[in-house]
């Protein structure tokens, strides 16, 4: 009977604003909700077939929910480096706990360390990463790009600071002509404990005042009372040689003479041939720390000199002492980096980024996350900005994709449709009342 369709049609048509209204106020609820994806209700008809074209049955309406995943809400900027927002496509690897099971997907990235300095988000998740090391290789291995399988929870609890110990030191300056000397020169560098030391540069004429050869002597701590490590004797900067600069050394007759830390002086002679200025120094110590010690190019302005002039010795010297954490950045591709007050800067961890074939087949689950489906298709991970994968943005979120009023709006229509449908219930029942007193 075509009433009995009307009427079971207007209440299928009451479920379907009432779920229609449902969604919407889950907008509306989550529109400060970060990276939260808006969710819409579409309708379909049913059509039922009478075989007959005299008579026709209502077939009524069916709802599909969709989430709209892809579409991106805008993009704030906050005080926390660890906030991370994605500019184009992509989500956040996440786990439901530490150990890295229960793996999501997510655009919500307000993560903060837990008490365990675990990164986790306001929905309880935790960022997965790429483990590195201090050269920013992969501790596992090459990762997988289909899996979560080579990812664990980033952990920013954990990260110590290293000593580097000097490994080169590069001397340059000046040496002043047509005087006596001896010129001293105190030179820092780090031992293998990231502990400073002291060599000392002593330059002493060889023939007195108004030389033009001069000889270095290296020492381990202070002249005259450290151990004497090294001599360079003959260094001419009379620019008599073929090819020679005055004013600038030349080592062809000069001698090297090196102790390997062995007490006295029982230098292993060897001369010094090389043009470049470098040499390797075996300093004191149970490690027998080694630096190369570059005092310039032959015939070369680049290291030392002898002019007319002050002393003026300069030295660039790499290692470090033993660092402790400053802050931690996070660069566009992801890559979480600690930074220490000793200048180190080191990669911790690469936060990959993860995308699907088809991402409104992604099934919402809660805490504002996502989990694969046959509708999804597979997921790959990339690195942020590679393979068609958007940027991370740190220090700031993404907002909501709703539009409240968009959202009001769509309240509206839902409220008339409601009311249109309950004026068909009641119409279907006052027929089927009239119907109902003809058969008394």
């Amino acid at each position: 009977m075509s009433i009995g369709s009307a009427l079971q049609t207007g209440v299928n048509g009451l479920r379907a604003q009432a779920t229609k209204l449902a969604t919407v106020s889950d907008n509306i609820a989550n529109s400060a909700t970060v990276g939260y994806k808006r969710s819409t209700t579409e309708f379909s008809t049913l059509v039922v077939n009478t075989g007959s074209s005299a008579s026709y049955t209502a077939g009524g309406v069916t709802t599909n929910i969709r989430t709209e995943v892809s579409k991106s809400g805008n993009i704030i900027g906050t005080d926390n480096v660890t906030d991370l927002a994605i500019a184009g496509n992509g989500f956040f690897a996440v786990a439901a706990d530490p150990a890295g099971q229960g793996a999501a997907l997510t655009r919500a990235g307000s993560f903060r360390a837990d008490q365990f300095g675990n990164l986790q988000n306001a929905g309880g998740y935790y960022l997965q990463g790429f483990p590195l090391d201090p050269q920013g290789n992969y501790v596992n291995g090459a990762p997988s790009l289909t899996t979560f399988a080579s990812m664990e929870t980033v952990n920013v609890n954990n990260i110590q600071g290293s000593a580097q110990p000097t490994t080169r030191i590069d001397y340059s300056g000046n040496v002043s002509a047509g005087t006596a000397g001896p010129f001293q020169a105190g030179i820092q560098y780090f031992d293998e404990f990231g502990a400073s030391q002291t060599i000392s540069f002593n330059w002493i004429p060889n023939g007195g005042a108004g030389s033009n050869v001069w000889d270095l002597e290296l020492w381990a701590g202070p002249v005259g009372t450290g151990q004497r490590i090294g001599d360079l004797s003959g260094i001419d900067f009379t620019g008599g040689a073929p090819g020679s600069v005055a004013g600038t050394p030349n080592y062809g007759g000069a001698t090297l003479n090196l102790d390997p830390g062995a007490a006295g002086l029982g230098f292993n002679l060897n001369n010094f041939v090389t043009a470049d200025g470098a040499f390797d120094l075996t300093l004191p110590g149970p490690a027998g720390q080694v630096i190369t010690l570059d005092i310039g190019d032959e015939n070369a302005l680049n290291g030392v000199t002898q002019f007319g002039g002050d002393f003026s010795p300069l030295t660039s010297v790499d290692g470090s002492a033993l660092g402790q954490l400053q802050a931690l950045d996070i660069r566009d591709d992801g890559t979480l980096v600690a930074i220490f007050d000793n200048g180190e800067i080191r990669p911790i961890y690469q936060i990959p980024l993860v995308d699907v074939i088809n991402p409104e087949g992604l099934n919402p689950i809660d805490g504002n996350a996502f989990t694969l489906s046959a509708d999804s298709g597979n997921l790959r991970v990339a690195i942020a900005g590679t393979s068609g994968i958007g940027t991370l943005n740190a220090g700031a979120l993404e907002n909501s994709n709703v539009d409240v009023a968009e959202e009001l709006t769509t309240l509206i229509e839902t409220q008339r449709a409601y009311s249109s449908n309950a004026t068909v219930v009641q119409t279907a029942d006052e027929m089927l009342e009239e119907v109902t007193r003809i058969g008394r």
